[in-house]
């Protein structure tokens, strides 16, 4: 029997050990595409939909393909004033560690999950939350990469490509170095409330006007919502930081314990679903930080990069901002009758309008709203999990949501060529760079190749 590769969880098989191939630098990445005949996709961490790198044939009609691995390389290349440049397979918690360092900062708000590789966050649209910002990828200035006939290729923000690139699921090439936008290292003072739900329909939008970065959280089973907002720090909380050797430290002005009890009911489901009434898994450390909150001083990273990777179905879906109560009604509608089959409470995240031809936020405000249901050990999910899921993702693109590319999503339910105004110049694109489907997938191509490409849809300018 063939040894397998699997996500990062150990759940989902992404191809045999024979596939698996490892390039350590730019010419032995031009060598395995000259070389390799199937079809190559390359894999980070091991944290995005598995569908996307997946080279296991789906069919006797499908190519084997090649999963290319980045090794772990020097991180910080080089940097200006201004910019730093980091190997694409750097993960995100040592870019942040390094400039940091540095008294450095990328001028974003950070994702939650730190063990992404940088390469992988940008080209799958990871972003975190402010309406004064968008994604990771928008702070990226350029990038070297390696097209499918083998050449290196550098592209550069201003370049007519460059924005395809920006969120490109590795359908265009093989990124082997970013450089992105870095600006002196703030210090923020981050405070956490939970607000009843009609508060939080009525001013959340709002709130991520006034305060630079926001996030909430919907626990649909109670009436409540818990919301973090954080604006800079008062130069008293900012020594008071600097004291505390940069650590993060808690004001204590005011602990929040009014979800205690909500966390015990969700922590007792969860147990019964994922088959694990010890409560030992990581999954109940996610609603644990719920309890009894209270407001902190950090970086950026420090505050927001808090995310536990736990095996789970992952959906998110970017809603124009102006329909933003038209879809936390619709959730409150499904909410009445089957809120308790959710294991986390809605997630709302709102971004200023992204560069990224495939980003939901393309040229729009935007509020991500997450929802997802935890595994069990052995994998499985709840019974009827897929078709929840399904359901969201329906009442949400019915408000002109589009899915969040590097997560779970089902591609019959949104219209991405209404949505998106660059889909159909985007699979042109491709088509031009990779005209034999080097990085095309079984995925892939059910996902761009079923869409007719209109005639004015034209890259032959971009050279």
């Amino acid at each position: 029997m063939k040894s397998e590769i699997r996500n990062w969880s150990g759940v989902v098989v992404l191809a045999n050990e024979d596939q698996l191939v490892h390039a350590t630098s730019v010419s032995d990445i031009q060598s395995i595409i000259k070389n390799t005949n199937g079809v190559i996709r390359v894999i980070g961490s091991g944290l995005s939909y598995e569908p996307l790198v997946r080279v296991l044939p789906m069919s006797q009609q499908c190519r084997k393909g090649t999963l290319l691995i980045l090794n772990p390389s020097p991180g910080l290349l080089s940097q200006t004033a201004n910019t730093a440049t980091f190997s694409a397979s750097t993960q995100l918690a040592t870019v942040f560690e390094v400039l940091a360092k540095m008294n450095r900062m990328v001028p974003c708000s950070p994702g939650v999950i730190g063990i992404q590789t940088i390469a992988g966050a940008i080209s799958t649209g990871t972003h975190g939350q402010g309406l004064r910002q968008s994604s990771l990828a928008d702070v990226v200035t350029s990038m070297n990469v390696v097209l499918a006939n083998a050449e290196q290729y550098t592209v550069s923000r201003g370049h007519p490509w460059f924005a395809a690139f920006m969120n490109s699921l590795g359908a265009l090439g093989v990124i082997t170095s970013i450089t992105v936008k870095t600006e002196p290292l703030r210090v923020f003072t981050c405070r956490k409330s939970s607000v009843a739900f009609e508060t939080f329909v009525n001013e959340f939008v709002e709130i991520n006007r006034v305060h630079e970065f926001c996030k909430a959280w919907w626990f649909p089973v109670t009436n409540q919502v818990h919301v973090w907002y954080a604006d800079e720090a008062t130069p008293s909380e900012h020594t008071a930081y600097i004291a505390a050797n940069k650590q993060v430290i808690n004001l204590d002005e005011f602990v929040d314990s009014s979800l205690n009890e909500v966390v015990d009911i969700m922590a007792s489901k969860m147990a019964a679903d994922t088959h694990d009434e010890a409560k030992s898994g990581r999954q109940f450390e996610t609603v644990d930080r719920f309890r009894n909150s209270s407001a902190v001083v950090g970086n950026l990273t420090q505050v927001y990069c808090k995310g536990i990777p736990v095996p789970q179905i992952n959906c998110e879906i970017g809603v124009p901002l102006e329909n933003f109560k038209k879809a936390v009604a619709l959730l409150a509608a499904w909410s009445r009758d089957h809120g308790e089959s959710l294991h986390y409470p809605f997630i709302f995240r709102c971004n200023g309008p992204s560069d990224a031809w495939l980003s939901p936020s393309y040229k729009r405000d935007t509020c991500y709203i997450g929802f997802l249901v935890y595994l069990a050990a052995d994998g499985t999910p709840k019974e009827g999990s897929f078709e929840m899921m399904n359901t969201l993702q329906s009442l949400l693109a019915s408000v002109g949501g589009i899915p969040h590319l590097g997560k779970h999503f089902v591609k019959n339910l949104y219209d991405f060529p209404k949505y998106l105004p660059k889909w159909g110049e985007f699979i042109a694109l491709r088509r031009k760079l990779d005209p034999h489907g080097k990085f095309q997938n079984d995925f892939i191509g059910k996902l761009f190749e079923t869409e007719e490409v209109k005639e004015n849809y034209s890259v032959n300018k971009a050279r």
